[in-house]
């Protein structure tokens, strides 16, 4: 994000920078880039780069989850509605379907290359958090992320 200064005609970033305790950065420009996005970034749809089956284990719990809340809510007070009403059944069905074709709809081509670019870069930065035993935390307060060495951040 840029904001443009109404005062001086200067553009100046707004985006959060991360927090490195280390002694030298062990990103490169690009990884660091999407590290700057900070914890609220949404990554384009990363489902449609997992195989079918992976897909339908998340479609499962997805829909466990979201039904089991709204049939607890509807079946205590004040609705006491009883589990077994057929409103259930139905509700559950349509659950399922919405989840299948929000999951299974393609993605447009340039959308798989952005979400399979994404898919490696953070898996680059994973694999250097690891391999370096770092740690990545959310500040308290800026929003955006804390890089540090494990070890340290234990003994602080």
């Amino acid at each position: 994000n840029r904001q443009r200064s109404s005062s001086t005609k200067y553009v100046i970033g707004v985006s959060p920078e991360p927090y490195l305790d280390l002694i030298s950065n062990p990103f490169d420009k690009c990884q660091w880039n999407y590290l700057s996005f900070g914890p609220s970034y949404i990554r384009v749809n990363q489902s449609a780069i997992r195989p079918k089956c992976q897909q339908e284990i998340e479609i499962k719990n997805q829909h466990k989850d979201i039904y089991s809340k709204v049939e607890n809510h509807l079946t205590d007070y004040p609705h006491r509605i009883p589990r077994n009403n057929a409103i259930f059944k139905q509700y559950s069905d349509h659950l399922l379907d919405y989840l299948n074709q929000s999951y299974f709809t393609p993605l447009a081509y340039n959308d798989q290359l952005i979400s399979l670019e994404q898919a490696q870069i953070f898996g680059s930065i994973r694999r250097i958090i690891q391999n370096r035993n770092l740690i990545i935390r959310v500040t308290d307060k800026g929003n955006n992320f804390y890089i540090g060495s494990a070890v340290e951040f234990e003994q602080k």
